[in-house]
């Protein structure tokens, strides 16, 4: 009941409800109840909200708890802005938890952003997490965009980690482009690593 109710006061987007909730985030222990403390929250989409929901996903301890503020961070409004985007790129470099990072790589991913596919592909090279790097290489994929063709493809033939290579081919198929396509067929043409 207190999850329904902890949703029903985001529904109202008041300063005092804003409030409200976040009491609710610090003085609950129930980490079910903390996320639907910051779904709520980010769906008033006030700058004041996503501020706090910065805090939160920087500071908040339960792994979980962080994670649900990204998430809530980049569905609190249309459209996201150069700052979230940084946010996110800092949170994908600087945080501990994997699950965290994810969430950042994804919400990073829906700002879609030009250097998006750059950025995307230099962090699949320095990453040395295996999950994200795989995480990020079907993002690639799932942004449809024809300037990722190239770097997919170069990931499926050179890339050390068969997991890799394979996600790769995978998110080539997910492009689902002409160039894409053209690349699938080098692929079936040519030597790479099994």
């Amino acid at each position: 009941m207190q999850r329904t109710a902890t949703y029903a006061l985001g529904n109202i987007h008041s300063t005092s409800s804003l409030d409200a909730l976040k009491a609710v985030l610090s003085g609950s222990k129930d980490t079910r109840v903390r996320e639907a403390a910051v779904q709520a929250i980010g769906s008033s989409g006030s700058s004041e909200s996503r501020q706090f929901l910065r805090k939160v996903a920087l500071t908040d301890q339960d792994d979980r708890v962080a994670r649900m503020a990204i998430y809530a961070m980049g569905n609190s409004h249309e459209g996201t802005t150069e700052a979230d985007a940084n946010f996110y790129l800092d949170i994908l470099h600087n945080a501990k938890s994997p699950e965290v990072k994810k969430a950042a790589l994804y919400q990073f991913a829906n700002a879609d952003r030009p250097s998006s596919v750059k950025t995307l592909a230099r962090f699949v090279k320095e990453e040395q997490d295996t999950d994200l790097r795989v995480a990020a290489i079907y993002v690639l994929g799932n942004s449809k965009n024809d300037e990722a063709v190239e770097v997919l493809l170069d990931i499926a033939k050179n890339d050390p980690l068969k997991k890799a290579r394979t996600a790769a081919v995978s998110a080539l198929s997910n492009i689902g482009s002409k160039k894409a396509q053209d690349a699938l067929l080098k692929i079936l043409e040519g030597s790479t690593k099994e």
